[in-house]
């Protein structure tokens, strides 16, 4: 068993960071994310740190899965993304590479069902921060 994940937060700038040590032994990557949140919750900033203890090689894959009947638009480097609320949400991201894919959710109120995911790619060797924002579109 490994060490127990570690938060940190941060109330006067409403932020926290959790970090695992899960991928440590085998991978020799230490996790850390950390989450801000920010003009009134209409915006999400997210930091995806790779903490390396030795050398490291593969990929690694950062997944945001997407709420039942969310449509996705894709410019160059932007995305937006439609709710079923009619709510348009922008996803940026920079130090990785961003797909879409198919994916399979659960959730209390749909039960099982299909959805897409926003995949961000890095090599694990090459990785050490990947920035990310999610911000809610003004009407």
């Amino acid at each position: 068993m490994g060490r127990d994940p570690e938060l940190e937060t941060f109330e006067a700038d409403q932020s926290l960071v959790m970090r695992t040590h899960g991928y440590e032994d085998r991978f020799g990557v230490v996790l850390e994310r950390n989450l801000t949140l920010m003009a009134e919750g209409k915006t999400l900033v997210g930091q995806d740190r790779f903490v390396h203890s030795r050398r490291v090689s593969g990929a690694c894959a950062i997944r945001f899965h997407l709420a039942h009947q969310t449509e996705v638009q894709q410019s160059d480097d932007l995305l937006r993304l439609k709710l079923a609320s009619g709510s348009i949400w922008t996803f940026l991201w920079e130090g990785a590479d961003m797909r879409i894919e198919d994916s399979v959710r659960q959730s209390a109120y749909f039960g099982f069902h299909r959805t897409k995911q926003i995949v961000l790619d890095v090599l694990a060797a090459e990785a050490n921060e990947v920035s990310w924002i999610f911000t809610l579109e003004e009407a």
